[in-house]
């Protein structure tokens, strides 16, 4: 049987590490960082393993658990991202939903209820002509009067 695992560290240096054992009670480890290898080997009888054996699943425990670190830090990192973007897909929604209801407001008027509404205001500025015209004359007339 044999594992290996492979990590990728700052400055481009990969560190890859690999465990074999074989025969029923032998056991046999090798370990290489950087090209480096070291190797220790031993029948185990009893316990069943070796000290550098022991190193070996440390380190790879150790490894799995940086590899870990990294993956919350990403994630918390993505975390934060999501958030601002989900804000910024609110808001843009929201914008585009409103300019779509502006538009179609503006290609959808009834042309009646605006001939409608026009026709209104057009009474309403001569109504009020025409009271400022019986007002003038109203003055013109007291004026004289009084004279």
């Amino acid at each position: 049987d044999s594992t290996s695992g492979t990590q990728t560290q700052a400055g481009g240096t990969t560190e890859e590490t690999t465990v074999s054992t074989t025969g029923t009670n032998a056991g046999s480890a090798s370990q290489g960082t950087a090209g480096t290898a070291g190797t220790s080997s031993g029948a185990g009888q009893g316990r069943g393993t070796d000290v550098s054996v022991d190193t070996v699943i440390e380190d790879l425990t150790n490894l799995v658990d940086s590899a870990i670190s990294k993956v919350r830090a990403k994630s918390a990192e993505f975390g934060g991202d999501v958030t601002f973007l989900q804000a910024r897909l609110d808001f843009t929604t929201n914008y585009v939903n409103t300019m779509t209801e502006g538009s179609g407001k503006l290609t959808l008027a009834d042309l009646n209820q605006e001939g409608a509404n026009l026709v209104a205001l057009q009474t309403r500025q001569q109504i009020g002509v025409q009271s400022l015209s019986i007002a003038g004359q109203q003055q013109q007339a007291i004026l004289s009067l009084l004279r």
